[in-house]
This record gives structure tokens, sequence and C-alpha cells, in this order.
């Protein structure tokens, strides 16, 4: 049975994900919880959401990723895309829409050296709730600069930036972690493979 709460960050994310192409007041409003100095315009249309003072600033933030980024496509609820395999599919697009050789492909996926989403995966872990805000801001960003950008679970990045917590516990490392697993477990192997060879 799925809690009252449960359904209601839901029916938030629902909602902007709804009206960010219609009811540009309201997106703009959601928009501004990207970061503390602006986040109180969206108090009055996200807090209601939040159950406790700790769910308030991830559901602010996840919310504001979900208004701005209004050409990024989004996964249907009750299909889950993590978000690490997401990041995952933007590397792999970025790298075939930039090199036409297959060579060149996965050579840009090759972990000795990094693009711009393995970059900032390496530290995606040590980073604090509002800099990891900025971080998926810019990634998703370089994803809408794609000829076709990859679809997001926002419902699976709220559930993930609820769980992000400070980095010192050991559920709280997991979740972190959670995405650079998912990322690197969507590597092709043979871009592994160039790496070793060299």
């Amino acid at each position: 049975m799925i809690n009252s709460h449960h359904e209601a960050w839901r029916g938030l994310i629902a909602r902007v994900l709804r009206d960010r192409d219609t009811d540009h007041a309201y997106r703009a409003k959601i928009s501004r919880g990207l970061t503390r100095e602006t986040e109180y315009y969206a108090y009055p249309y996200v807090l209601p959401y939040a159950e406790s003072a700790q769910e308030q600033d991830p559901l602010l933030r996840a919310a504001a990723i979900a208004a701005l980024h209004r050409t990024t496509p989004f996964v249907a609820d009750g299909l889950s895309v993590r978000f690490g395999r997401s990041l995952s599919q933007m590397s792999s697009r970025r790298a075939r829409e930039k090199s036409a050789n297959l060579e060149d492909r996965f050579l840009a996926l090759d972990p000795a050296k990094p693009d711009v989403f393995a970059q900032r995966v390496m530290t995606i872990s040590q980073m604090s709730l509002d800099d990891v805000t900025l971080t998926i801001d810019r990634l998703l960003t370089i994803n809408e600069s794609l000829t076709t950008p990859v679809a997001v679970d926002y419902y699976n990045l709220t559930r993930l930036l609820m769980r992000w917590g400070n980095g010192l516990s050991q559920d709280s490392l997991a979740v972190r972690r959670s995405v650079q697993r998912d990322y690197y477990s969507r590597m092709p192997a043979r871009a592994v493979a160039a790496d070793k060879s060299n």
C-alpha cells in the first residue's frame, strides 16, 4: 500500500511535468527552488508536499530540476529508470553524435579518458545536496543539446535526492554511490577492454 505522503510528492512531480510547458508562472516559481538564494519563491508550491523538514530541500531541488528541463523527455510514472543509467545513456548518445567513427565512440567512453558525464559521476558521491543538484542541472542542460535528448525518470530522481543524506552513514553512501554503480554498469565492455590494452 502506498502511503499518502508518497502519493503527495508524486503528485507534485506529476503536476510539474504536466504544467511546465503551459503554466509559465508556476514553472518560474518552482524553478527557483534550485538554489538556497531563491528557493523561498517555491515554498508555497512545494513545501506542502514535504512530510518533514529533512525532505524540504530535496523536494525543492527535484521539483526545480523537473520544471527547468522542459526539453528533457520524462519517463512515465510507474516505469522506473535509475538516474545513473540515464547519465550513461546521455554519455553514449553524446559520443555517438560527436563522432561518426565507431572506434572514437568507444574511446569517448574510455574510463581513462572520461568525458564530461564521467568526470562528474566520479565525484558525485562526495557532493552535498546543493552541489549535486547544480551538477544534475548542468548535465541535463548538456543532454538537452543532443539531437535526441535521453529521457529522465524524475520520480526516481526525486526519490534519489530525498535519500541523498549527508554522505556519512552507510545508507547515505550507498544511495550516493548507486549513481556511480548504475552509470558504469551500462558502459560497453569494449570501452573497458580498450582501457586495459593501453
